[in-house]
């Protein structure tokens, strides 16, 4: 596995070098163009700290997608598959120059980004939380390059595999934002002005639940330490429930990639991706949420788009099934989502009324 590794890793210097200048030279660029002290409009600082999270995240996509691409095509994936190594060993040799093509660049990004934001010499910048916002990101990048990659490869084809990344990206975050909008989640809030506690809708919970959640709200975190030197509860509970699903996440999809890893078949590569981790579960549960967080009580209103969920899911499955000839099974699952969703969203739009008035009166109740 060793001389697999430094062939692969002697096969990516180009790319490592490409990725590493352009990389670099955006985050200097950004950190150049931006007043740290002094912006316009309601902030007034900037730490550029989203200018390097962002830069990882987008490594954190392109990377595992040029990484296991060679499973998607016929000749590549009988080449790669005939050498004299285990699946499970090319998935780690893959894994970890995938790895070193993220972090490189991103650690030369980062360290000179901050050294560009140390030359504008901000007063009030505690410089210091740069530094464990910095490990923390290696954590949290490596975690999303294994969920992308898991992702990715549970397609046949390219193109499936970025689809199921971003729509498995969101998939959880689209959930939560129904069950917040039925359960209405709280958190105590304290005002210290008159002296009284109430609980306010915790609006930030779904996007706890985006695989790229934790690293931005980790740069949301360290933005506030760095700028002011302390954080709200709200941020804290945010970053800690983020971080949470976060690293759960990454388990689960290191996890899963190797085991599948002997599994695929290589007379799938091109063929219709028809795992359970991509159209046959996203299609069927985009619909259903999608029709379930409709207003059941505004009809008129609702025909419209009641309408263009069916086209819009009939067009989906016909670009799934790469025909025009949908099987009986997908036209039953259309049909039957498609009444699902309307009970949820009845069921939904009854509780969330009954949630807000609890809301109330727990309010009440705590000030009495």
């Amino acid at each position: 596995m060793k001389r697999a590794f430094l062939y692969e890793l002697k096969r990516n210097l180009l790319p490592l070098v490409i990725f590493s200048v352009i990389t670099a030279a955006v985050c200097l660029l950004a950190v150049s163009t931006t007043d740290v002290e002094h912006l316009t409009g309601y902030v007034s600082r900037n730490s550029c700290v989203w200018y390097f999270m962002a830069a990882l995240m987008v490594l954190c996509t392109v990377v595992p997608v040029m990484q296991f691409s060679y499973r998607m095509h016929t000749r590549s994936v009988d080449l790669w598959y005939c050498l004299p190594i285990s699946r499970k060993s090319l998935t780690l040799v893959r894994t970890l120059v995938g790895l070193i093509l993220v972090f490189v660049p991103y650690t030369l990004a980062y360290w000179l980004g901050v050294a560009g934001v140390a030359v504008q010499q901000p007063e009030t910048f505690a410089f210091i939380w740069y530094l464990p916002n910095y490990f923390l990101s290696l954590v949290l990048g490596a975690g999303l390059f294994g969920v992308n990659a898991f992702l990715f490869t549970r397609a046949n084809r390219a193109s499936d595999g970025i689809v199921f990344m971003l729509a498995w990206g969101c998939a959880l975050a689209m959930l939560m934002w129904y069950l917040s909008e039925i359960f209405r989640f709280v958190i105590p809030y304290y005002d210290s002005r008159y002296g009284t506690t109430s609980y306010i809708y915790f609006s930030n919970l779904p996007v706890c639940f985006f695989t790229f959640g934790p690293i931005g709200w980790s740069a949301s975190l360290f933005d506030k330490f760095i700028l002011t030197g302390a954080a709200e509860y709200s941020d804290w509970l945010t970053f800690g429930i983020s971080l949470g699903v976060g690293l759960a996440e990454a388990v689960a999809a290191y996890v899963l990639l190797f085991v599948y890893a002997d599994r695929d078949k290589a007379e799938n590569a091109a063929q219709i991706s028809s795992s359970w981790w991509g159209y046959r579960v996203l299609l069927p549960f985009y619909l259903t949420l999608t029709v379930a967080m409709l207003d059941p009580t505004a009809i008129s209103y609702n025909y419209l788009f009641y309408g263009l969920s069916l086209i819009g899911a009939f067009i989906l499955y016909f670009a799934y099934r790469r025909s025009f000839r949908l099987k009986k099974e997908d036209i039953i699952s259309i049909l039957v989502c498609f009444v699902v969703g309307v009970a949820l969203s009845i069921i939904a739009q009854k509780l969330s009324v009954e949630m807000v008035d609890n809301i109330y009166i727990l309010t009440v109740c705590l000030n009495c």
